[in-house]
């Protein structure tokens, strides 16, 4: 994503986390606005299952995924059948390397949380946007998830995550910051819209979610060491017990998972 250092690195379940993320279940909230001939920027691109999705439903258009991570933007770049409308390059959100007014369309997915300086890639944003074209942000709370079951080692995660965000200069409850930012753009109020969805697992998918937290607890090093320095984390243990946690997570019939995300639309 589009920070240096990003909060929960690049491990294989992060990566398989980011890789679920398509325009499907990502773009619902903005994709009936976009032209079949758009150019469309995806910023903080990952390893661009977004991307290539969205250029599918863009036949007549084009799309860029950038991303800070010369060796996430190669992963995107390896995709299987790659449409030819899809493009990847390395770029930082906060000096994007494109003219004013280039894109008719603007998008980003769980990035704006991990930028510390979020209001500058805000303007960048906004700078790089045609007149009458549209930018589009979906960026998680993560001080307020909703998780069952009731085990300590999931009550211990959701305090971890947040803290981990903000030790990294993020903004873990970045939803609520995205008018705030689109104001200091340049945006009016009569051009923004903003609502909720979130991410969500029900009990049907919680094996994935689940493995996929397990994995990040036991191997994600660069999360591990921000919990540790940071303080909310005081030893293996604490690891251990949020694994324990998510496999009860895996294992109960009625689990449940959600993360609220703010849904803006800034129209130019």
């Amino acid at each position: 994503m589009a920070s240096a250092a990003y909060t929960f690195g690049y491990s294989p379940g992060v990566l398989q986390s980011h890789a679920s993320r398509t325009v499907t279940n990502t773009c619902g909230f903005f994709l009936k606005d976009v032209p079949v001939d758009a150019r469309v920027l995806d910023a903080g691109c990952g390893p661009g299952t977004i991307t290539s999705s969205f250029a599918r439903v863009i036949p007549k258009g084009s799309i860029i995924g950038i991303d800070l991570s010369e060796t996430i933007v190669e992963k995107a770049r390896a995709q299987d059948d790659l449409p030819s409308n899809c493009s990847f390059q390395v770029a930082d959100i906060t000096q994007l390397p494109f003219e004013n007014d280039s894109f008719d369309v603007i998008y980003t997915s769980q990035v704006l949380s991990h930028v510390p300086a979020a209001d500058v890639a805000f303007k960048e944003l906004h700078r790089v946007c045609k007149p009458g074209g549209f930018i589009a942000c979906r960026e998680a709370d993560a001080t307020a998830i909703m998780l069952y079951p009731r085990h300590p080692g999931l009550q211990l995660w959701k305090r971890v995550l947040p803290a981990t965000v903000e030790f990294s200069k993020g903004h873990p409850s970045c939803s609520t910051l995205l008018w705030l930012w689109a104001l200091g753009a340049g945006f009016t109020e009569d051009q923004l819209s903003l609502g909720f969805g979130s991410i969500h697992y029900t009990p049907k998918e919680r094996r994935f979610w689940g493995e996929t937290w397990c994995s990040r607890t036991r191997t994600d090093t660069t999360w591990r060491n921000k919990a540790l320095e940071a303080g909310v984390v005081k030893s293996d243990q604490d690891f251990a017990l949020m694994e324990e946690g998510w496999l009860s997570f895996i294992n109960d019939p009625a689990a449940v998972f959600c993360m609220p995300c703010g849904e803006i639309i800034c129209r130019k």
